[in-house]
C-alpha cells in the first residue's frame, strides 16, 4: 500500500482547524499528539485527557472529489472541474454516505467524527440542509460538521457531545 502523505497532511490540517475551534469553544488546550492507529485519525492531548478525532469529508459529487485529490496528490494527473447540478444535494448525500461508512467502523470510546464539506456553503445556507442529514448513523460518539464559503471556516455541531469516560 502507497503512503498518502497528502491524505495525513489535509487531516492534521482539517483536525488542527477543528481543535483551535474547540478549544477556544470549550475553553480547553488540546494539542496535537500523534497521529492515530486509524481509527482515529489523529490524536491530540491536554494533561492527562485525549482528544480522539476521525476526519472525513462529503464533496457534491464523485467528479469534484476526483478533480480536488488529483490536484492535492501531485503524482495524479489533474482533471476538469465539472460544473455540479445539485450540490446541496450531493452535500446531503455525501455527509449521510460519510456518517454510515463512519458508523460502521469500530471506533474508540468517544472519538469526535468530523465531517469537512469540501465545497463553499456559507453557515447561514447549512440550516436547509439539516433536516436531511441522518446523524443516528454514527452513536459512537460527538459528530461536528466543518465548511468553509469565501470568507470563513465555520464548524456546527451535529450530536451533542460524548463524555469518553462514560460513552
Amino acid at each position: 500500500m502507497i503512503h498518502d502523505w497528502a491524505k495525513e497532511a489535509h487531516e492534521r490540517l482539517l483536525g488542527d482547524e477543528f481543535v483551535g475551534w474547540y478549544n477556544q469553544r470549550e475553553r480547553m488546550s488540546f494539542g496535537f499528539e500523534r497521529r492515530g492507529d486509524d481509527p482515529p485519525d489523529l490524536i491530540y492531548r491536554a494533561g492527562s485527557q485525549q482528544l480522539f478525532l476521525e476526519i472525513t469529508e462529503a464533496y457534491p459529487d464523485s467528479r469534484f472529489a476526483a478533480r480536488f485529490w488529483s490536484i492535492i496528490r501531485p503524482r495524479r494527473k489533474a482533471t476538469r472541474f465539472a460544473s455540479t447540478r445539485d450540490p446541496h444535494g450531493g452535500l446531503v448525500r455525501g455527509i449521510n454516505d460519510a456518517l454510515q461508512k463512519k458508523g460502521q467502523m469500530r471506533l474508540p470510546r468517544g472519538c469526535i467524527l468530523v465531517v469537512f464539506l469540501n465545497h463553499p456553503l456559507p453557515r447561514e445556507e447549512l440550516d436547509g440542509l439539516l433536516p436531511s442529514i441522518v446523524v443516528s448513523r454514527y452513536g459512537n460518539g460527538s459528530v461536528y460538521l466543518g465548511g468553509w464559503s469565501m470568507d470563513e471556516l465555520w464548524w456546527y455541531q451535529l450530536t451533542a457531545p460524548v463524555d469518553p469516560h462514560t460513552a
